[in-house]
């Protein structure tokens, strides 16, 4: 991967936290864990980690979130200042949920 899609990540990473910190009722439930964009840089993907009692919570904070979507692709425009910017799109990262799931396993043998 080149140096500049990995600015390009980083600073979509900084924005999008900023972002949703600033827009979101849920922003103490929200973690921006990743973000890939594509070599071409036309395309992000944002993975998001939701720290959530239930999964219905995690549900309508997911479909806020898609809610902002606009307002954050926005925000990346004024941010990234090139020529080009990649169109984003939100994915449920759920590494942190297997991880506490293996843990409580372990902790139970």
């Amino acid at each position: 991967m080149n140096q500049r899609v990995l600015k390009v990540e980083s600073v979509l990473r900084q924005i999008t936290a900023s972002e949703l910190a600033k827009l979101s009722s849920y922003s103490a439930h929200i973690t921006v864990t990743d973000v890939d964009v594509s070599p071409d840089m036309r395309n992000g993907i944002i993975w998001i980690g939701i720290m959530a009692g239930s999964a219905d919570e995690r549900d309508n904070i997911q479909k806020h979130i898609e809610g902002l979507r606009g307002e954050i692709q926005s925000a990346v425009a004024a941010g990234l200042k090139s020529k080009r910017t990649p169109r984003i799109t939100f994915k449920l990262d759920t590494g942190g949920e297997h991880a506490d799931k293996i843990d409580r396993l372990i902790k139970g043998l």
